[in-house]
């Protein structure tokens, strides 16, 4: 890494590295070639981080404890499933803790599950041991946005939804819900519900697959 100061203005460079904040391979490249432009590309880097299994939840721990600098950078966290993967999705249903408490600006959680169902998708059921937990650490979270999961009725839904009393965005895309009755009824009523009992909802998003009626139709 070089330390011999840029020729150009620092406003110019940190406007080069916003433009490619959204491309990692770029922003790594920066924090390799000059320590000027270290701290602006890990502002990028580390704004969002990505967990796959519960090791990475647990490294992403030490990983966290290890570099002082990294906790108030990030500012949301993405749990997801590798759609080629074979590993368990134990991680998706867990409440981690570690990252609640040690990330003073986190703001957003998503929870993704991309795999494909009927084949080793399976369903997302919490326990009341983890909803408690997203209730007490989720009262930070300003947005959630879940996508891909597959819950055994349209209770275990909601509850995972309503347990982040405090959300102003939420997104729910692409869920399967256990139902008997047409698509458009069970998003209008899970819409009322979350719009009734999530007093600072100012973005509500929710699409819904009916896993049942649809094997009805086949």
């Amino acid at each position: 890494m070089s330390s011999t100061p840029c020729s150009f203005p620092t406003e110019v460079i940190e406007r080069i590295i916003d433009i490619f904040g959204d491309i990692s391979r770029t922003l790594q490249s920066f924090t390799l070639s000059c320590r000027a432009l270290l701290p602006r590309a890990r502002l990028h880097l580390f704004t969002r981080i990505r967990i796959c299994t519960l090791e990475q939840t647990l490294s992403a721990s030490r990983f966290i404890d290890d570099r002082p600098w990294h906790p108030s950078l990030v500012q949301g966290v993405t749990v997801s499933t590798d759609p080629d993967g074979e590993a368990p999705c134990a991680h998706l249903e867990a409440v981690p803790v570690s990252l609640f408490t040690k990330l003073p600006n986190l703001s957003a959680w998503k929870i993704v599950d991309s795999r494909i169902h009927g084949r080793d998708g399976g369903t997302f059921l919490l326990h009341q041991r983890a909803l408690s937990g997203f209730k007490h650490y989720g009262t930070k979270l300003q947005c959630l946005a879940i996508s891909g999961l597959e819950f055994p009725s349209l209770g275990d839904l909601e509850r995972l939804l309503l347990a982040f009393s405090d959300v102003r965005s939420l997104e729910c895309v692409g869920c399967r819900v256990s139902a008997r009755v047409p698509r458009a009824a069970i998003e209008d009523l899970i819409q009322q519900r979350l719009i009734k009992h999530l007093k600072h909802l100012s973005r509500l998003s929710v699409s819904i697959v009916c896993t049942s009626l649809a094997s009805a139709q086949l």
